[in-house]
């Protein structure tokens, strides 16, 4: 590649050229404003409207009853899972707006429209509603069932290991340390709040949302299939610029679901975005995992791990799934070589708010409990922590190397760059450093985490490239930009196959229309499916290839993955 280039998004964001979602202005637009439940747990009665629907430039208030009265299906949850009986996963049905019960602090339960959205926002808070307070689960494992048919609250379970094997090597260790660790929650707080524009165009029957999304496809067709009940073709997804996300904006949120229904309901294209307040209350959040681990050492100069994590446990709410939780299980290896282990996880249903992959999805909470142990076993042994590391490590020897969760290591010096990382960290040094800040009343630490992530998750991708007769170049990716840079690398990459120029080639991503499908951006897979596929199309045609069909001939010299 060429020359290090500066951002080519830059110029734009910097100086007011971006198109995020307040700097769309749909005509005919109104706005929306919702009213959240106050409670963690309880039944909803009487809904007390009529001081909202008298605010002046109030259009509609809607309510559960409303979205249960059009026939309106539930928010999907995104990932599967089994039970300890081998049976599914439990996923209860999940209205976007309940009409019977607010099960978190935070839900939605009614939806004011109005020409303004200072009008929508007054309007929500005369809304008045009889709550009967109902009590609520807020650790794993607690309580009757909280939702109908089910008798508890385990929604899913999942086990690797040896048992037999493991507990030979615990009753034969020399050392064994035990911990239990809280992953507290984390919320993204991103730049740009979470907001979506819905419309709906009663002559074609398409809707289109706008704001952003990871996925713009699998969003499309969830909300045909679990939502609307119609063909996917009728919906269109566009993402536009989008101010952070961490993986915060991959969820189906009750708003997306929302604003498109009340765009087809009162004929006018619908606006929401969240306050900072509310985006604490409404955003999913993250992490949220309660572990109980152990490590056993051997007797043979402490050089054999055995682990064991029995109880990992994440609270759910209704539409939640267990990827996080599931990386987490594949990834308790790490990087040290474990003869003997066993890891389970579950996911218990609680009256807590969403939570949903965020930020390493599993592997920082999988990291956490692995080193933490390791740190716990350093102190108690009286052994150098990096020693203790250095031992246990998966040598280059051992590659390929099958961590036993069907996960498989093709290469690494894994004491190589621990070794490189203490050099650049100074750790020889760290003594010293230690009784200086202990002589001026302070406190020093020394915090090791050999890191270790699974990214860049097998998928749909598509990318077209297409070449007009003047030689300028549009790249269309289903991924989407939230803020890392995407259109400088497609553009880097096409540019310096074909001999291009930047200003002669464009990038158009993050919108469903634009391909015929894809898999978005999650995962840190951006770089490895949108920008292959960016690339591949422009080595064909650079090593002379010529689209085919009924492209052939045409004025564009187009190729499509």
């Amino acid at each position: 590649m060429s020359a290090s280039w500066l951002r080519d998004e830059d110029p734009r964001l910097l100086t007011g050229g971006g198109r995020f979602l307040d700097d769309i202005d749909v005509p005919g637009g109104v706005w929306a404003a919702f009213v959240r439940s106050p409670h963690a747990h309880a039944e909803i009665g009487k809904i007390d409207a009529a001081g909202a629907r008298n605010t002046p430039g109030v259009i509609a208030v809607l309510t559960g009853a409303d979205y249960r009265a059009d026939g309106m299906g539930f928010l999907p949850c995104q990932d599967s899972c089994t039970r300890r009986d081998r049976t599914a996963m439990r996923a209860p049905e999940h209205p976007a707006l309940p009409h019977d019960r607010a099960r978190f602090v935070g839900e939605p339960v009614a939806m004011v429209v109005a020409e303004t959205q200072q009008a929508a926002r007054d309007a929500a808070e005369a809304i008045s509603i009889d709550w009967s307070v109902l009590p609520s689960v807020v650790a794993v494992g607690e309580g009757p069932g909280l939702h109908s048919g089910f008798d508890d609250n385990e929604a899913f379970y999942a086990m690797v290991g040896d048992p037999e094997n493991l507990q030979a090597a615990f009753d034969g260790a020399a050392h064994v340390v035990e911990q239990t660790l809280c992953d507290q929650r984390v919320t993204a707080n991103t730049m740009e709040p979470r907001g979506y524009v819905g419309d709906y165009d009663k002559g074609t029957g398409r809707f289109t949302l706008r704001g952003g999304v990871h996925s713009p496809h699998t969003l499309c067709c969830q909300l045909a299939e679990h939502v609307f009940r119609l063909p996917s073709d009728r919906f269109r997804v566009v993402t536009g610029d989008v101010g952070g996300s961490f993986g915060m904006r991959g969820a189906v949120y009750p708003e997306i679901a929302l604003v498109l229904w009340a765009a087809r309901r009162l004929g006018r294209p619908v606006k929401w975005v969240a306050t900072r307040s509310e985006a604490l209350l409404a955003d999913d959040q993250g992490r949220d995992i309660f572990s109980e681990a152990a490590l056993a050492l051997d007797r043979e100069e402490l050089s054999r791990f055995a682990g064991r994590s029995d109880r990992q446990s994440r609270r759910l709410a209704r539409r939640e799934g267990p990827r996080s939780p599931l990386n987490a299980l594949n990834l308790m290896s790490g990087v040290y070589r474990f003869p003997a282990k066993q890891v389970s996880v579950r996911g218990c249903f609680t009256n807590t708010n969403p939570v949903s992959p965020y930020r390493g999805a599993g592997g920082p909470e999988a990291g956490l409990i692995v080193e933490r142990l390791i740190d716990k076993a350093a102190r108690q042994t009286g052994l150098d922590p990096v020693e203790l590391r250095r031992r246990n490590l998966i040598r280059p020897q051992d590659m390929p190397y099958d961590t036993g969760r069907g996960r498989t290591y093709d290469s690494g010096d894994f004491a190589v760059v621990m070794d490189k990382a203490a050099e650049l960290a100074d750790v020889a040094g760290f003594t010293e450093r230690r009784a200086q800040s202990a002589a001026n009343g302070c406190l020093r630490g020394l915090g090791i985490c050999n890191a270790i992530e699974q990214t860049a998750r097998p998928g749909i991708e598509c990318a077209v490239l297409e070449i007009d007769k003047d030689g300028n170049a549009v790249v269309r990716v289903d991924t989407a930009s939230q803020g890392q840079g995407h259109e400088t690398i497609w553009r880097r990459m096409v540019c310096d196959r074909l001999g291009l120029s930047p200003e002669s080639v464009r990038i158009v991503d993050g919108d469903s229309d634009a391909l015929p499908g894809g898999g978005g951006t999650f995962n840190s897979r951006s770089a490895v499916s949108g920008g292959w596929l960016s690339w591949v199309p422009s080595r064909r045609l650079s090593n002379g290839a010529r689209c085919r069909g009924r492209y052939a001939g045409s004025r564009c010299d187009r190729y499509c993955l």
